[in-house]
Protein backbone atom coordinates (compact mmCIF):
# COMPACT_ATOMS: atom_id res chain seq x y z
CA UNK A 1 0.00 0.00 0.00
CA UNK A 2 2.73 2.46 0.58
CA UNK A 3 4.58 2.55 -2.84
CA UNK A 4 1.00 2.93 -4.67
CA UNK A 5 0.88 6.18 -2.78
CA UNK A 6 4.53 7.04 -3.93
CA UNK A 7 3.62 6.54 -7.15
CA UNK A 8 0.93 8.55 -7.29
CA UNK A 9 2.66 11.22 -5.69
CA UNK A 10 4.94 11.34 -7.87
CA UNK A 11 2.29 11.11 -11.38
CA UNK A 12 0.63 14.25 -9.88
CA UNK A 13 4.19 16.14 -9.96
CA UNK A 14 4.96 15.85 -13.45
CA UNK A 15 1.44 17.36 -14.36
CA UNK A 16 1.95 20.11 -12.10
CA UNK A 17 5.16 21.26 -13.93
CA UNK A 18 3.36 20.58 -17.48
CA UNK A 19 0.93 22.83 -16.85
CA UNK A 20 3.47 25.77 -15.59
CA UNK A 21 5.32 25.40 -18.99
CA UNK A 22 2.24 26.45 -20.93
CA UNK A 23 2.42 30.08 -19.63
CA UNK A 24 3.38 33.14 -22.16
CA UNK A 25 7.06 34.90 -22.48
CA UNK A 26 6.31 38.37 -20.90
CA UNK A 27 6.69 41.14 -23.97
CA UNK A 28 6.56 44.78 -24.02
CA UNK A 29 6.40 47.06 -27.49
CA UNK A 30 6.52 51.00 -27.64
CA UNK A 31 4.59 53.39 -29.96
CA UNK A 32 5.51 54.21 -33.58
CA UNK A 33 8.40 56.72 -34.43
CA UNK A 34 7.09 58.20 -38.03
CA UNK A 35 9.27 60.58 -39.80
CA UNK A 36 7.70 62.87 -42.58
CA UNK A 37 9.61 64.76 -45.35
CA UNK A 38 7.93 67.52 -47.98
CA UNK A 39 10.33 69.47 -50.51
CA UNK A 40 10.75 73.05 -48.75
CA UNK A 41 11.14 76.55 -50.49
CA UNK A 42 11.58 80.30 -49.91
CA UNK A 43 8.23 81.88 -52.01
CA UNK A 44 5.32 80.99 -54.28
CA UNK A 45 5.06 81.85 -57.70
CA UNK A 46 4.92 84.96 -57.77
CA UNK A 47 6.39 85.88 -54.85
CA UNK A 48 8.97 88.29 -56.12
CA UNK A 49 8.48 91.04 -58.17
CA UNK A 50 10.61 94.33 -59.25
CA UNK A 51 8.65 97.13 -60.09
CA UNK A 52 8.35 101.10 -60.16
CA UNK A 53 5.67 103.42 -60.53
CA UNK A 54 4.99 105.02 -63.71
CA UNK A 55 6.19 108.48 -64.49
CA UNK A 56 3.96 110.94 -65.50
CA UNK A 57 5.26 114.06 -67.30
CA UNK A 58 4.10 117.10 -66.23
CA UNK A 59 3.49 120.78 -68.58
CA UNK A 60 6.71 122.02 -67.52
CA UNK A 61 8.91 119.44 -68.33
CA UNK A 62 9.55 117.69 -64.86
CA UNK A 63 8.21 114.48 -63.88
CA UNK A 64 5.99 113.16 -61.18
CA UNK A 65 5.17 109.31 -60.20
CA UNK A 66 1.65 108.15 -60.48
CA UNK A 67 0.39 105.00 -58.47
CA UNK A 68 0.15 102.91 -61.63
CA UNK A 69 2.76 99.88 -61.31
CA UNK A 70 5.00 99.41 -64.34
CA UNK A 71 7.76 97.55 -65.34
CA UNK A 72 9.44 100.57 -67.68
CA UNK A 73 9.30 104.22 -68.08
CA UNK A 74 10.35 106.52 -70.66
CA UNK A 75 11.70 110.15 -69.96
CA UNK A 76 12.76 113.08 -71.62
CA UNK A 77 15.74 114.48 -70.39
CA UNK A 78 15.75 118.31 -69.52
CA UNK A 79 19.23 119.47 -68.19
CA UNK A 80 19.25 120.49 -64.61
CA UNK A 81 15.49 118.60 -63.54
CA UNK A 82 16.10 115.12 -61.47
CA UNK A 83 13.63 112.21 -62.61
CA UNK A 84 11.83 110.77 -60.27
CA UNK A 85 12.58 106.71 -60.17
CA UNK A 86 11.09 104.19 -57.68
CA UNK A 87 12.31 100.72 -58.55
CA UNK A 88 11.49 98.00 -55.61
CA UNK A 89 11.37 94.38 -54.19
CA UNK A 90 8.20 92.74 -53.34
CA UNK A 91 8.86 89.21 -51.63
CA UNK A 92 6.24 87.41 -50.01
CA UNK A 93 8.24 84.55 -48.19
CA UNK A 94 6.55 80.69 -47.59
CA UNK A 95 5.75 80.34 -44.08
CA UNK A 96 8.93 78.44 -42.63
CA UNK A 97 11.23 79.79 -45.38
CA UNK A 98 14.47 79.45 -44.39
CA UNK A 99 16.89 82.24 -44.28
CA UNK A 100 17.77 83.56 -47.38
CA UNK A 101 19.98 86.65 -49.67
CA UNK A 102 18.39 88.64 -51.92
CA UNK A 103 20.19 90.72 -54.74
CA UNK A 104 19.93 93.35 -57.01
CA UNK A 105 21.86 93.48 -60.33
CA UNK A 106 21.94 96.88 -61.66
CA UNK A 107 22.85 97.53 -65.19
CA UNK A 108 24.02 101.40 -65.58
CA UNK A 109 24.05 102.62 -69.14
CA UNK A 110 23.27 105.94 -68.46
CA UNK A 111 25.46 109.03 -69.72
CA UNK A 112 27.89 111.46 -67.67
CA UNK A 113 25.59 114.09 -66.17
CA UNK A 114 22.91 111.73 -64.93
CA UNK A 115 23.42 109.64 -61.87
CA UNK A 116 21.71 108.11 -58.57
CA UNK A 117 22.64 106.69 -55.48
CA UNK A 118 21.82 103.15 -54.26
CA UNK A 119 20.04 102.80 -50.59
CA UNK A 120 21.89 102.30 -48.00
CA UNK A 121 20.51 99.17 -47.11
CA UNK A 122 21.78 97.54 -50.01
CA UNK A 123 26.09 96.91 -49.70
CA UNK A 124 28.07 95.92 -52.60
CA UNK A 125 28.62 91.84 -52.95
CA UNK A 126 32.35 92.21 -53.04
CA UNK A 127 34.42 88.88 -54.06
CA UNK A 128 37.56 90.30 -52.12
CA UNK A 129 37.90 93.76 -53.12
CA UNK A 130 36.03 93.84 -56.28
CA UNK A 131 32.55 94.25 -56.84
CA UNK A 132 30.38 90.94 -57.96
CA UNK A 133 29.29 91.95 -61.82
CA UNK A 134 25.77 89.89 -62.64
CA UNK A 135 24.59 87.63 -65.16
CA UNK A 136 23.75 91.14 -67.68
CA UNK A 137 26.76 92.63 -67.03
CA UNK A 138 25.97 94.92 -64.01
CA UNK A 139 27.47 95.72 -60.72
CA UNK A 140 24.83 93.33 -57.97
CA UNK A 141 24.63 94.61 -54.65
CA UNK A 142 22.69 92.00 -51.35
CA UNK A 143 20.00 93.44 -48.98
CA UNK A 144 21.24 93.70 -45.16
CA UNK A 145 18.67 94.91 -42.53
CA UNK A 146 20.28 95.48 -39.15
CA UNK A 147 23.14 94.80 -40.46
CA UNK A 148 22.58 91.17 -40.88
CA UNK A 149 22.18 90.09 -44.86
CA UNK A 150 20.72 87.20 -44.35
CA UNK A 151 16.71 87.38 -44.44
CA UNK A 152 13.59 85.73 -42.75
CA UNK A 153 10.35 87.59 -42.68
CA UNK A 154 7.78 84.73 -41.86
CA UNK A 155 5.26 84.79 -44.38
CA UNK A 156 5.09 88.27 -44.97
CA UNK A 157 4.70 90.88 -47.93
CA UNK A 158 7.82 93.40 -47.65
CA UNK A 159 8.37 96.12 -49.82
CA UNK A 160 12.18 97.66 -50.11
CA UNK A 161 13.32 100.37 -52.58
CA UNK A 162 16.53 100.50 -54.11
CA UNK A 163 17.42 104.01 -55.08
CA UNK A 164 18.43 106.51 -52.31
CA UNK A 165 15.67 109.33 -52.62
CA UNK A 166 13.87 107.48 -55.51
CA UNK A 167 15.18 109.38 -57.97
CA UNK A 168 18.07 110.04 -61.13
CA UNK A 169 19.87 113.34 -60.98
CA UNK A 170 20.32 115.34 -64.08
CA UNK A 171 22.98 117.86 -64.02
CA UNK A 172 22.97 121.31 -65.82
CA UNK A 173 25.49 120.35 -67.86
CA UNK A 174 24.18 117.22 -69.74
CA UNK A 175 24.26 118.00 -73.71
CA UNK A 176 23.81 114.36 -75.23
CA UNK A 177 22.97 110.98 -73.85
CA UNK A 178 24.71 108.93 -76.67
CA UNK A 179 23.48 106.08 -78.07
CA UNK A 180 21.11 103.71 -76.08
CA UNK A 181 21.10 105.14 -72.47
CA UNK A 182 19.22 102.95 -69.90
CA UNK A 183 19.09 101.73 -66.25
CA UNK A 184 17.90 98.04 -65.73
CA UNK A 185 17.29 96.58 -62.77
CA UNK A 186 16.99 92.69 -61.93
CA UNK A 187 16.48 90.97 -58.42
CA UNK A 188 17.62 87.40 -57.66
CA UNK A 189 16.46 85.18 -54.46
CA UNK A 190 18.71 82.11 -52.86
CA UNK A 191 18.84 80.36 -49.89
CA UNK A 192 21.14 81.29 -47.23
CA UNK A 193 21.17 78.05 -45.18
CA UNK A 194 23.87 75.17 -46.86
CA UNK A 195 26.37 78.20 -48.38
CA UNK A 196 29.03 79.51 -46.86
CA UNK A 197 27.86 83.12 -47.42
CA UNK A 198 26.26 85.66 -50.01
CA UNK A 199 28.85 85.10 -52.24
CA UNK A 200 28.68 81.40 -53.09
CA UNK A 201 24.62 81.84 -53.05
CA UNK A 202 24.61 84.17 -56.06
CA UNK A 203 27.26 81.94 -57.52
CA UNK A 204 24.27 80.06 -58.94
CA UNK A 205 22.62 82.65 -61.10
CA UNK A 206 25.84 83.03 -63.04
CA UNK A 207 26.86 79.40 -63.31
CA UNK A 208 23.33 78.78 -64.67
CA UNK A 209 23.86 81.20 -67.09
CA UNK A 210 24.46 79.36 -70.86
Amino acid sequence: MKKTITILLALALVIALSVAGTFALFSAQTQVVTNTFAMGGLIDEGGLTLKEHKAVQNSDGTYSLGTEEVVNNNYIVVPGVNLPKDPYIDVTFLENAPLCYLFVEIVNALPQGLAFSVDANWMPLKSGETQVTGPNGGLVYVYTAGGADALQFNNSRTSLGILADNQVTVSKDVATLGTAPKLDFYAYLSQAVGVSGPQEAFSVFNTAQP
